[in-house]
């Protein structure tokens, strides 16, 4: 836990030229459950933007990379520290209950790169990180459940893990339309589609959304909700200071191809997991002045085929962007 300590120091003492932080958290008190994905904290941040038409803002290496740098493109790049546990529905059993789901604790580090314009953005990262108890995510659970009320968690003596995490992840995100209507009002769709190729979870996917609001920013992606990357706050802070708002509704299509909690699991578990995941999105977002807070409503069918309850949480985001 000490090692994870270190990490979000490292992520909150970053130096104030940064332009974007961010705080999010995924939890299904918002829809009063308790259930499955029960939790999700990230801290983030996002560096300045900058013309490549200036320079490699990143290693040669990465400004190689298709989509990172070309005429009039920009670049950033971005740290986040996060973490999600998954538990049963019933939390007050000592025992496990072998026809749900286990406790797992993951916390990792996502650094990703950037390059994008008016149509398009494209990202590369890598996640590093653990599953298990140093992921800390028994101390973080009891610790919101206090201060919520809820049941303490009894169960965390039977997670997962341990077990080291790693691996990469590649996107693209395109406009499909952008219409300014009158008086700052404009509504826009996006398609966005890329592969997550890690030993937690590899999936496949594609996204597509569609937003409306007044003097909106030029968001990508909207969601912030699950294992997504820094690439959600790209566009979210366009300089603008003026107050703006918008709402969203999109879907999540994704291909998952392997499971550790599937894998790892004690056989006595019935853990046939889905291979073709759906997902809804509906959310909204309000901006003033430097500071933006969006909330997300996300569902989708659950990730276990013989359970047949929906998998449903909400999703609070703060960001705050440096002058």
């Amino acid at each position: 836990m000490r090692n994870w300590l270190a990490l979000l120091l490292l992520v909150t003492g970053l130096p104030a030229t940064a332009s974007t932080f961010g705080f999010s958290l995924d939890n299904d008190f918002f829809l009063g459950l308790d259930r499955h994905y029960t939790n999700g904290l990230r801290l983030a941040w996002l560096s300045d933007a900058r013309r490549s038409d200036s320079g490699c803002g990143f290693a040669t290496g990465l400004c190689a990379l298709p989509g990172i740098s070309g005429s009039n493109r920009h670049q950033a790049w971005s740290m986040a520290l996060q973490q999600m546990m998954i538990t049963p529905k019933d939390i007050t059993r000592t025992t496990p209950d072998y026809n749900d789901l286990p406790y797992v604790g993951f916390t990792h580090l996502d650094i990703g790169f950037y390059g994008w314009d008016d149509r398009q953005l494209t990202g590369y990262g890598f996640r590093l990180g653990v599953v298990g108890e140093d992921s800390g995510a028994e101390s973080a659970q009891k610790f919101i459940h206090r201060m919520i009320g809820s049941d303490p968690p009894r169960g965390w003596s039977q997670q997962l893990g341990p077990a080291t995490i790693g691996g990469v992840y590649a996107f693209q995100s395109r406009q499909l339309y952008r219409q300014h209507l009158v008086d700052g009002y404009a509504w826009a769709a996006h398609l966005a589609y890329g592969a997550d190729v890690n030993n937690f979870m590899t999936a496949a996917k594609v996204a597509g959304f569609a937003s409306f609001g007044h003097h909106m920013t030029m968001r990508f992606i909207p969601d912030f909700t699950g294992l997504s990357t820094g690439a959600a706050m790209v566009g979210n802070t366009d300089g603008e200071s003026r107050t703006g708002w918008s709402v969203f509704a999109g879907f999540l299509t994704e291909y998952d191809g392997y499971s550790y909690m599937e894998r790892h699991a004690p056989d006595a578990y019935d853990l046939d997991t889905q291979r073709w995941v759906a997902n809804l999105l509906v959310g909204a977002a309000h901006r003033w002045s430097a500071w933006q807070l969006i909330f997300t409503l996300r569902t989708s069918n659950s990730l276990v085929k013989h359970l047949t309850a929906p998998l449903t949480f909400g999703n609070l985001t703060v960001l705050w962007s440096l002058p």
